[in-house]
């Protein structure tokens, strides 16, 4: 997790252990300015899931809504090119 203060990681470690829910931990996280990317390192190793799972519970989730179309559709365009590129 590049540059992200440790402070806020062992406060996201405490919420995790607290309560085992993501959302708390999602909100704490964006509320202190981090990323989607860096949600998601910290979902991933704090909860010891898959990059998928992360990806997934980051993603769909309610406090990270608001980046779910824009990033289905990024995800749309690319498999778009992807398949261009195949066909040529």
């Amino acid at each position: 997790m590049d540059a992200v203060d440790p402070k806020i990681v062992a406060h996201a470690e405490d919420l995790w252990r607290a309560s085992h829910e993501s959302e708390p931990l999602l909100r704490f996280l964006r509320d202190r300015g981090l990323s989607k990317i860096d949600s998601i390192k910290i979902i991933r190793s704090i909860c010891r899931i898959s990059l998928g799972d992360a990806k997934r519970i980051v993603s769909y989730s309610p406090v990270w809504q608001d980046t779910l179309e824009s990033t289905v559709a990024l995800q749309d365009e690319a498999l778009a090119a992807l398949d261009l590129t195949e066909r040529s």
